[in-house]
């Protein structure tokens, strides 16, 4: 979710499962899918 603080209007992404925050909606999402997707990690053992 996006939002706005001070007079300068910054807008930040901020990821719900971590806390980082991203200065565009795209990297946030990037994010989402490299460190918070199941598919990303592969099963425990494996590999």
């Amino acid at each position: 979710m996006a939002s706005m603080t001070g007079s300068r209007r910054t807008v930040e992404f901020r990821c719900k499962a971590c806390g980082k925050v991203f200065a565009t909606e795209d990297m946030l999402e990037a994010h989402k899918r490299m460190e918070h997707s199941k598919e990303s990690h592969p099963p425990a053992g494996v590999g």
